[in-house]
């Protein structure tokens, strides 16, 4: 699961890109899915992760 702001989407969007090339299952909610549910969505990505990595900026601090 990759965990991000919107800001950083672009960005976020490569490393997922990169590593589906690489035949890992990423969760990566680019279409903007998870904004119907979003905290369901969000926490069965948690859930279901085997791995969450956080894009950890000032602006994912203070969402």
């Amino acid at each position: 699961m990759l965990s991000y702001t919107s800001i950083n989407q672009d960005i976020v969007s490569k490393i997922a890109d990169i590593l589906k090339d690489e035949n890992i299952p990423v969760w990566f909610d680019s279409n903007g899915d998870a904004k119907n549910d979003m905290y369901d969505s969000l926490a069965e990505g948690v859930e279901n992760a085997a791995a969450v990595c956080c894009f950890l900026t000032s602006d994912y601090e203070q969402s």
